[in-house]
């Protein structure tokens, strides 16, 4: 389970429950209010399970994710993917000193900034192809989640996630 450990720290999975409600309140906005405890919920299992888990035929599973009747259910294992890739690339970085680059990015070359689209993209790629996502899709999730995950980054430097 050592990929899916920094899901044990609260800050982890309360940036995921917030990238899943910023990705539902666009894509399947009957679901936002549903995102904390689908996320919640998911998150526990991936714990359990030590591997990330896609919506199947199964039906064994509570909330359904082993059916496919929330899009959350195909955003939360892109997304918790995402953050997993994420913390392997950052080797180093923890989450403050990446605050700190984004509150100072004026001063930061473009080129050392780990968050925009495309890079977010390639971090989403393998998860979301694995979940049935298409192209166009997973170029709406790469962008929307790099500009909230920056946001909330940022907002966490005034006490938020």
């Amino acid at each position: 389970m050592t990929q899916f450990d920094f899901l044990r720290d609260e800050d982890a999975g309360a940036l995921i429950a917030r990238l899943a409600t910023d990705v539902a309140q666009i894509m399947a906005p009957e679901e936002a209010d549903l995102a904390d405890l689908v996320a919640e919920e998911y998150l526990d299992q991936v714990r359990a399970a030590g591997a990330l888990l896609y919506p199947g035929k199964t039906r064994d599973l509570s909330l359904g994710i082993g059916e496919a009747d929330l899009w959350l259910l195909v955003a939360l294992p892109v997304l918790t993917g995402c953050v997993a890739n994420m913390m392997a690339v950052f080797g180093v970085w923890t989450v403050h000193n990446i605050r700190e680059k984004l509150a100072h990015r004026e001063a930061m070359d473009a080129s050392t900034s780990a968050l925009q689209p495309d890079q977010v993209r390639q971090m989403l790629d393998p998860q979301a192809r694995l979940a049935g996502m298409s192209d166009a899709q997973i170029e709406q999730l790469a962008a929307l989640v790099s500009t909230s995950l920056m946001a909330a980054l940022l907002a966490g430097q005034s006490g938020g996630v």
